[in-house]
Formats: C-alpha cells, structure tokens, sequence
C-alpha cells in the first residue's frame, strides 16, 4: 500500500487487484503531474473503519472527488512511432484532433537562436528547434488559437520541455510511446 500524505494527488486507475481488497489501485502524482508511483490506497469505507477501531472519527471528506477536464487539449505524442500515430489521429478524427505545423524559417541576421529562445521564454513561441544547417522549425502561439484548431485536439511536435509551455492553453495530454512497442500498437 501506498503512504497517504496531507495534499496527495492520486489518479484512481481502477478497483484494486483483490489481494487488495477494498482499496483503489491509484498512481500518485508529483506537482508536476508526473507519476511517483502506483498502488493501493484504502477506499472510503475502509478508511472509515480504520479510523472507527481507533476511536477518530471523521468530518471531512476522505477523497475530494473532481470532475474530468471537458475541452480541447495539446497533445504532445513523443517516441519512436510519434510521427505515424499523429497521422492516424488526424486522418482518422479530423473533428477531432488538428496538427501543429510547424513553421520553417531560414536563420538570419534579424532570426537568431537567441531571439527565438528569448521569444519562447517570453510565451510567443511554443516549440522551435534547428532545421538543416541554418533554419529553424518553430511553433508558434497562434498555432493554438488558429480558426483550425478550434474545438479540437492540437497535436504537437517537439519535445517534453514543450509540456511546460503547453500548460498556459490547458492541461496538456502527454503520451510517451515506447521503443520496441510497435508490436503492441495495431
């Protein structure tokens, strides 16, 4: 079983295996929103009678319950089949997802590394990253807001540095595919 800190997060996966019984199969999250691990925690009836036998009782809430997030999200799809599951999103729910393309820019003396970085800092540039020996591939923040994406998923290149950035639109959807998992992709 997991400890259960005050201001834990836990994302209940399902029912807990039954050498668990009574108990939640959770994975607890960091501030970040990554994983720190997976687990049982009890569930509220058997938190209840945990805390019965030991002469508390309880007027809070043990779990706060919390609504799913309803509207459209970045994804960021990162791995070795990124490219070929974001072309299966997008031909196969086009209502659904939209992908950002990036734009290609030559470097100059007015387009520099250090001026993207400094507009990537500032929030009006997403992603960007060299392309070819002297231009950059760059996604941009109107990418997000364009007449295309709206309603929909929008599917974004890059990297998991992106993710932060990404937090300002909505929460983002990370997937992080495996090498070696094409076999279980079908």
């Amino acid at each position: 079983e997991l400890s259960i800190q005050p201001g834990n997060v836990f994302h209940i996966i399902e029912d807990a295996p039954v050498r668990y019984r009574r108990s939640f199969w959770v994975s607890r999250l960091n501030e970040d929103g990554t994983d720190a691990g997976v687990g049982a925690i009890p569930n509220t009836e058997r938190a209840q009678e945990w805390l019965n036998e030991q002469g508390n009782t309880l007027d809070i809430a043990l779990y706060e319950e919390v609504e799913a997030y309803t509207g459209t999200r970045p994804v960021l799809i990162c791995g070795v089949l990124a490219s070929q599951i974001t072309n299966l999103l997008v031909e196969s729910y086009p209502k659904l997802f939209h992908y950002c393309h990036p734009e290609f820019v030559e470097g100059t003396a007015r387009i520099t590394e250090a001026r993207l970085h400094r507009e990537q800092s500032e929030g009006r540039i997403i992603h960007y990253e060299r392309h070819g020996d002297t231009g950059f591939a760059v996604i941009p923040r109107e990418a997000f807001t364009s007449d295309n994406s709206k309603g929909k998923h929008v599917l974004v290149g890059g990297s998991i540095a992106s993710l932060h950035r990404l937090k300002t639109f909505a929460p983002p959807i990370s997937i992080l595919v495996k090498a070696g998992a094409e076999e279980s992709i079908k």
